[in-house]
């Protein structure tokens, strides 16, 4: 474009204001399509009917206080389930299932960003596949699930069912776990510097000067030894 005559006179040339505006409009552009990213994500992310939840975008700094949160609810959750079982080691499925309400406050308590109606959704739906062991469990004369093992056992599928969000099948069943919710770290996500995309902190990568990417984009630097993995916090 040719100078102006206005250019002569003014401090800033007529071409460089229109650069400026320009980038003005695509930054604005840019704000608006991550908006409608982050809103298509979560809708893509509470399909099936579950009530809506916005995931919490967190720091690199804050992985250390997140990470906690699922030992606690695993915890807590743990201390109600286990007094089903008495003093001959034989699990009350009932009393499990009747404290229902307990296991939803444990997780409106510690998750951060969720409704009670999500929290309530998350524990019916996993009770529910579960059901067949109350009919099992009262249809006999005696209690099927009699021994510690088994007890401990049976315990920390509910819990690890609450926290992961699927069902784990038998292993000559089915060859993957049925998926039916996503696990309570994806709840929690951080952009990635070099992708731009947002992942679950557990499928973080920490690097020992502080600096941090998602797992797809640190592949090709999986074989560097100063490289932390944070995945196996699932």
């Amino acid at each position: 474009m040719e100078p102006q005559i206005s250019d002569f006179y003014n401090g800033e040339p007529h071409m460089m204001r229109m650069i400026e505006n320009m980038n003005d409009e695509l930054s604005e552009s840019q704000k608006e399509i991550e908006i409608l990213k982050k809103k298509i994500q979560l809708l893509e992310d509470n399909n099936g009917g579950r009530p809506l939840v916005e995931k919490t975008i967190i720091t690199i700094e804050d992985i250390s206080k997140y990470s906690q949160i699922e030992y606690k609810i695993h915890d807590q959750l743990y201390d109600i389930m286990v007094n089903a079982v008495d003093e001959n080691d034989e699990l009350n499925m009932r009393y499990i299932f009747d404290h229902e309400n307990d296991y939803i406050d444990i997780l409106k308590l510690n998750l951060h960003n969720v409704s009670r109606d999500w929290c309530e959704y998350r524990i019916k739906n996993i009770l529910e596949k579960y059901l067949i062991l109350i009919f099992l469990d009262e249809y006999y004369w005696h209690n099927l699930i009699h021994t510690e093992e088994l007890c401990e056992e049976i315990i920390n599928k509910f819990i690890n069912s609450i926290i992961t969000g699927y069902i784990e099948p038998p292993s000559d069943y089915l060859s993957e776990p049925q998926n039916i919710e996503y696990n309570l770290d994806d709840l929690y996500i951080i952009k990635c510097d070099i992708c731009n995309e947002y992942s679950s902190y557990c499928r973080f990568i920490i690097k020992s000067n502080g600096e941090g990417h998602c797992m797809n984009c640190g592949e090709e630097d999986s074989s560097d030894c100063d490289i932390e993995d944070l995945s196996d916090c699932d």
